[in-house]
């Protein structure tokens, strides 16, 4: 009986001490992103694939297309939940880019075409500073990645056009 329990000791014990080598993991998200976890290891994989290539979209598609959580047209309500569209998958305004370093921030800067260095008085080109970095990426992307609104149909112009008409004829 002694020996039964030595044994039932021996195995809870090696139980506890797995569970407490697992170390936490940076989170390199902020903490309102609403990405949901494929788009989450897509963007992780483009920072971290940036590094070593000028073109990282190519390769962090692949590797998930091979897990099948690709899907560019997303009409399967099915498997929704586990797949996204690339395209419009947004990383910058869900990264947290302060936790990131400052080399990590100049190369996305440079793959968005953002200058990563100024002329200062003496004519001399010095490196921005992290966070002006940081704004100057989310500015550009506000300001070149905003949704297009619809296009009317042409029924509807002509009845807005005919409300126009209207008006200025009183």
């Amino acid at each position: 009986m002694s020996s039964k329990k030595t044994k039932k000791r021996k195995t809870t014990k090696s139980k506890t001490s797995k569970t407490k080598s697992k170390s936490k993991k940076e989170n390199l998200f902020l903490v309102t992103s609403r990405l949901n976890v494929p788009q989450r290891k897509y963007c992780k994989c483009l920072m971290s694939v940036r590094k070593t290539q000028k073109n990282p979209y190519p390769i962090c598609i692949h590797s998930l297309r091979k897990t099948n959580l690709v899907n560019y047209t997303l009409k399967s309500t099915k498997n929704a939940k586990f797949q996204f569209n690339p395209s419009r998958t947004n990383c910058i305004l869900n990264y947290d880019l302060a936790k990131f370093a400052l080399e990590d921030v100049q190369l996305l800067a440079k793959e968005r075409k953002i200058p990563i260095t100024y002329l200062d008085k003496k004519k001399k080109r010095k490196p921005y500073q992290k966070n002006t970095l940081i704004n100057k990426l989310v500015t550009n992307y506000l300001k070149y990645n905003k949704t297009q609104p619809k296009k009317q149909s042409k029924s509807n112009k002509s009845k807005s056009n005919s409300k126009k008409k209207t008006k200025t004829k009183k």
